[in-house]
C-alpha cells in the first residue's frame, strides 16, 4: 500500500528569515518525518511501515510556510489485510476528516516533542512546562486516533529512542525551531493542526550546548554514609555498596588509590567521600551506575 500525505509547517514569523535557516529547517523536518516509518511500525500491530519518501512541494518565505510531499510505502500481515488499512486510510492522506491531522503529522510532532523535551531536560536540568504539555496532548491525540493506551505509545517512545538516538537528534530539533526563534522574538509555530503557542518556543534552546547533553556524569559527594556490601569476599575488586544519599539500590563500589582495601574490608559501615557515575536513560533522566571510593573519614 502507498499512502500518499501532505505535511505543512507554518511558522508566524513577522520577521525575514535568513536562507540558511529555511533551508536547515526543510531538512530538519524531512529528517523527522523519516523518523516515522520505523515509529509506527512498532505501534501499529500487523503493519509493516517499510520506508518514506518526502519533497519538497512550496516554500513560501513571505512568513515561512514549508509544504512537504510524501509516499508512505506499507505491507500488512494477511490476516489484517483489511482491519489496519482501513484504519491508516482513515486518518492519512490529504483527505483526513477536518478534526484530524494526518497521521504521519501527528506521529512526527510526538517524535519533535519527545526529543525536544530531552534537549530541554539536558540544557536547563529540570523538567520544561509547555513543552512537556504539548507533549502530552500530542501522546494523547496519537492514542486516540490508533485506539490505543497512551501508555504503550510512551512505553515505544523509551524504547525506540535511548540517550545515543537523542542526542543525534537533538541538532535536528534546535534546526527545526531555527526560525520561530527570530532575532527578538519568539513566534508561534503551526503543525498541520497543531498549535505551537509562543511561550512553548520560548522553551526551546537557540543552541546546544555539547555538555548538556553528554551520556555521562561525574558528581563528587563528600563525608556521605556508604554501607559496604561485599559480593565476593575473596575478590576485593567485586565490592557493592549502598549511598542512600545517591540512591536506595545497591552500586558496585570501586576502591580508589591510595586507600587500602585491608584498612576496610572488615567494615560494614563507612563514613567518606565518594564519586558516582551517573548515565543518561533514554527518557534523558541520568540513574546512577557505579561509585568510587576515594577517602575514608579516620
Amino acid at each position: 500500500m502507498e499512502l500518499r500525505f501532505e505535511h505543512r509547517i507554518y511558522y508566524k514569523t513577522t520577521e525575514v528569515v535568513p536562507v540558511e535557516q529555511v533551508a536547515h529547517s526543510l531538512l530538519a523536518n524531512a529528517r523527522l518525518l523519516r523518523e516515522v516509518p520505523e515509529f509506527l511500525t512498532e505501534l501499529v500491530p500487523g503493519a509493516t511501515f517499510k520506508r518514506i519518501e518526502v519533497g519538497v512541494r512550496e516554500v513560501d518565505e513571505s512568513s515561512l510556510r514549508e509544504v512537504f510531499w510524501g509516499i508512505l510505502f506499507i505491507t500488512f500481515q494477511d490476516d489484517l489485510a483489511k482491519e489496519v488499512p482501513d484504519l491508516i486510510q482513515k486518518l492519512s492522506g490529504v483527505d483526513v476528516p477536518e478534526q484530524y491531522d494526518t497521521l504521519v503529522t501527528v506521529a512526527s510532532a510526538v517524535i519533535l516533542f519527545y526529543v525536544t523535551d530531552y534537549v530541554y531536560m539536558r540544557f536547563f536540568e529540570k523538567q520544561s512546562r509547555s513543552i512537556k504539555r504539548q507533549l502530552d496532548g500530542l501522546v494523547e491525540d496519537l492514542a486516540m486516533q490508533l485506539g490505543m493506551p497512551e501508555t504503550k505509545i510512551r512505553e515505544t517512545l523509551r524504547n525506540k529512542y535511548d540517550a545515543s538516538r537523542l542526542r543525534a537528534l537533538a541538532k535536528a530539533i534546535i534546526n527545526f525551531f531555527m526560525p520561530s526563534k527570530g532575532a527578538k522574538d519568539n513566534y508561534p509555530v503551526e503543525i498541520g493542526k497543531i498549535e505551537v503557542s509562543r511561550d512553548t518556543v520560548a522553551e526551546v534552546p537557540r543552541a546546544i550546548d555539547e555538555t548538556k547533553i553528554e551520556k555521562t556524569k561525574y558528581l563528587n559527594f563528600p563525608s556521605v554514609e556508604i554501607e559496604v556490601v561485599k559480593e565476593d569476599l575473596d575478590k576485593r575488586s567485586q565490592w557493592a555498596a549502598i549511598v542512600p544519599e545517591i540512591h536506595e539500590k545497591r552500586l558496585p563500589l570501586r576502591i580508589n588509590p591510595p586507600i587500602d582495601t585491608e584498612e576496610i574490608f572488615t567494615k560494614r559501615f563507612l563514613t567518606g567521600d565518594v564519586m558516582a557515575i551517573f548515565e543518561a536513560q533514554s527518557d534523558g533522566v541520568f540513574s546512577p551506575k557505579e561509585v568510587h571510593l576515594t577517602r575514608v573519614d579516620p
